[in-house]
């Protein structure tokens, strides 16, 4: 391999080398895109907006391994996608009223829970908005507080 190389001319030789080079940044950017197939690949903040639903679910900050970080990012990503004229912010805002009215009337729920019931709402999707998911979500746990409760 030395003697070839030594007899290779200065242009072949640059143009392997970046041939080289150029692979490698590709493998890596690849990589970096996607380290683990069928894995998030979205970096999930321990101060962001997963983190506060976290923290009111918890009761206590999140660590940085803490899977429920991925999975409130994963539902808010959904909302994003279905209801586009709602970002993030108001979206996990939402989620966070909402567990707070239920508290506040004596329903216990988890934004997880809320999450989940929004995300799992059959015509999720059909409007711009995700404030009526919200509030029906409030309505169908408010009717199921009142059916299970002793009388």
């Amino acid at each position: 391999m030395g003697e070839v190389w030594r007899k290779a001319k200065r242009r072949d030789r640059i143009t392997l080398v970046a041939a080289a080079a150029f692979t490698i940044l590709l493998v890596a950017g690849l990589m970096l895109r996607n380290p683990e197939p069928g894995k998030s690949r979205r970096f999930v903040s321990t101060t962001g907006l997963e983190a506060n639903l976290a923290a009111m679910q918890l009761h206590h900050r999140p660590g940085k391994h803490n899977p429920l970080l991925k999975q409130f990012s994963y539902d808010l990503d959904i909302l994003e996608a279905d209801c586009p004229a709602d970002t993030r912010p108001q979206l996990a805002a939402l989620t966070a009223q909402t567990v707070e009215t239920l508290h506040r009337d004596g329903v216990e729920v988890t934004p997880n829970a809320v999450l989940g019931g929004v995300v799992g709402a059959p015509d999720l999707g059909s409007t711009r908005r995700c404030e009526s998911f919200f509030a029906r979500f409030v309505a169908r746990r408010h009717a199921g507080a009142t059916l299970a409760a002793p009388g």
